[in-house]
């Protein structure tokens, strides 16, 4: 059964679990199949009886797994199968950093001339403002770069990073002398 913990036992089930070392007539020792709660209580022996929704208001029920490997999703399975500690659920809700790509991987978006995507807001003004400030782009700047730059011709674009940064708020792909200088230093 997919995302359970205890497989069903009982009458018409398997027989080889240890639970049903305990069984009751008929019914599994350790009390599954569990019944249909909307809160999560302190239960008999301060086990929790955790919440349990029907699956008419939005639960989940059991489905067997075809385990051939003709049908075999290697990313559904990863998907499906990983497990989620308390601390790197606490991780994700608090939005902290949880994978660090070293070098850190920069998207370098390619289009025709002067179709460049531009995301605009519906006031008008800044739309003119960010149809200005969107005129130049990564590619744009490449190619500004390449004009410019005698020594540099023969760097691709895929390639511009080994000698050049990127500085967003001029839009231009820059070395570490021309930061300073924009920056007055």
């Amino acid at each position: 059964m997919k995302h359970m913990i205890h497989g069903p036992c009982g009458d018409g089930h398997r027989t080889n679990l240890s639970c049903l070392n305990n069984c009751k007539n008929g019914k599994c020792g350790r009390g599954f199949s569990k019944d249909y709660s909307h809160t999560t209580t302190l239960g008999e022996g301060a086990f929790p009886d955790y919440r349990r929704r029907p699956p008419s208001e939005g639960g989940n029920t059991g489905t067997k797994m075809n385990r051939g490997l003709d049908k075999f999703d290697e990313i559904a399975t990863f998907v499906t199968r990983r497990y989620v500690s308390a601390c790197q659920a606490y991780w994700r809700l608090a939005e902290f950093d949880i994978v660090k790509m070293e070098p850190p991987v920069t998207q370098m978006s390619i289009h025709l001339p002067n179709q460049q995507v531009v995301v605009i807001s519906p006031d008008p003004q800044s739309a003119q403002t960010t149809l200005e400030r969107n005129k130049r782009t990564m590619l744009t700047s490449y190619f500004e770069v390449m004009e410019r730059s005698e020594a540099d011709r023969d760097l691709k674009y895929e390639d511009i990073q080994e000698r050049y940064s990127w500085y967003a708020e001029t839009r231009m792909w820059t070395t570490g002398s021309d930061i300073l200088a924009l920056l007055g230093a």
